[in-house]
């Protein structure tokens, strides 16, 4: 027992809460620097893996590309969310114990001189008109207070902090997102083999979204300048069933099915579909999925291997031969095949030219849209909105009603007064300058 009260202690100590505050921004400041799957596409991490294998490694190990969902930060939270419990259990302790009656040292009252004896009821009555009732009596000395409630706002505000932090605590551990490219006419599977990214919580080992999703239709419009005016994917879902339904998902407009939010990424482009015809009579089918370029006069590029062959494709794609729009038109590709490092093809080619290599027919069979999708199963976060509220009230409460305590004590003709509170001092100052003419005139 006296190991766990050692162990609070040493988590709730003023060095030791700063380490967790420092720690957390380290963290965050991690997760602005460090590319995050959640924000970059699966091709920039594969080229990142090619470029820097050993830093790769290391990001990835460290889950330092992951930060939100990594066990380390899981654990950062707890601690924090600890140590924010235990200090509430104190602060409601402090409050909930009696405190003794301890009147301020003699040197420090205010006397008032009010030429008549003022009955303890009567002052008891004035006192109640401001608002200020009556906390402690003795024979000598009567206690006034006003907003006592001011002692539970830090309690209330910290209250609402821990509703907070365990909601993102359950929402690290739990939460399920999962990356997917479809091309047009493709059904995704929604199991969780197929995500091309996958985020899962702490706590979670697979995402099964469910149902099926079939993409037959991506738009994608720009202003002049080239900007992105809306990205769009009409989809059909499908679910256990067999039964279909059409919604469209748009940036500003997730779609909502069985309790996964399905959202439209920023990352898509044109799938190249090519044919791959043996001598022998065999073929192969692949589609290479280009992502959009930053701008429009640049190329869709891709470099990468063709399945079940020695070769590797490097193209660069305009979706039209003016090279200066995003949408298909008449659609030409620079390619050049390559096995290892020598190149057995180069040439301009369209959708639909044949290209003999190596004895190999390949066609250059169709172009396609492919859009990008994310599929998220978060946790109710309605516990973090109370506890946001909550939090409100707290510090509308420590701010906005501050804790005031007046002692009075009467002898004879002669009245003492002493006057604290915990904010707005000067304020307070005045209030009691108030009360002393008003009792003086009595």
């Amino acid at each position: 027992m006296k190991i766990i009260e050692r162990f609070f202690k040493t988590i709730t100590k003023p060095k030791f809460v700063i380490t967790l505050i420092i720690l957390t921004l380290i963290a965050t400041f991690i997760g602005v620097m460090v590319p995050q799957v959640s924000d970059k596409s699966p091709s920039y991490f594969e080229e990142w893996k090619l470029k820097s294998p050993k830093t790769f490694y290391i990001v990835n190990l460290l889950q330092l590309n992951r930060v939100y969902t990594s066990a380390w930060f899981l654990a950062l939270v707890f601690i924090i969310l600890l140590a924010l419990g235990y200090s509430l259990y104190q602060q409601i302790k402090r409050n909930i114990k009696k405190r003794e009656f301890a009147p301020p040292a003699a040197a420090d009252w205010d006397f008032i001189d009010t030429e008549t004896v003022i009955e303890q009821e009567s002052l008891i009555r004035f006192m109640r008109g401001r608002r200020y009732f009556l906390k402690n009596r003795s024979d000598d000395v009567l206690v006034f207070s006003k907003n006592s409630i001011n002692r539970w706002g830090g309690v209330i505000f910290h209250s609402g902090l821990f509703l907070i932090i365990i909601a993102a605590l359950v929402g690290l551990a739990f939460q399920k997102r999962g990356f997917v490219q479809v091309m047009e006419g493709e059904v995704f599977s929604g199991m969780h083999e197929d995500f091309l990214v996958k985020d899962l919580g702490a706590l979670q080992q697979r995402f099964d979204v469910g149902f099926k999703t079939r993409l037959y239709k991506f738009n994608h419009e720009y202003w002049e300048t080239g900007q992105i005016k809306d990205i769009s994917s009409s989809v059909n879902i499908i679910d256990k069933d067999v039964k279909t339904k059409e919604k469209t998902i748009n940036v500003n407009s997730p779609l909502k099915y069985n309790g996964i939010n399905i959202y439209q990424s920023f990352d898509y482009g044109y799938a190249l579909t090519f044919v791959l015809k043996r001598p022998d009579g065999s073929e192969t089918v692949t589609h290479f999925l280009l992502d959009r370029p930053d701008r429009r006069t640049k190329p869709f590029v891709g470099s990468t291997d063709f399945p079940q062959t020695p070769y590797i494709f490097r193209m660069k794609f305009y979706p039209d031969i003016s090279m200066n729009s995003y949408y298909l038109g008449r659609p030409i590709l620079y390619l050049e095949v390559f096995t290892g490092n020598n190149m057995i093809f180069k040439g301009l080619v369209i959708p639909g030219d044949m290209m003999d290599i190596e004895g190999n027919k390949v066609k250059f069979e169709d172009v396609r849209h492919w859009s990008g999708l994310i599929y998220v199963k978060g946790v109710d976060m309605s516990i973090a909105y109370i506890g946001f509220f909550i939090s409100c009230i707290g510090a509308s409460i420590i701010f906005l009603l501050p804790y005031k305590e007046i002692f009075m004590s009467h002898k004879g003709s002669m009245l003492s007064l002493y006057g604290r509170t915990n904010r707005y001092k000067p304020l307070f100052a005045e209030e009691m300058e108030k009360i002393k003419e008003e009792l003086s005139e009595q």
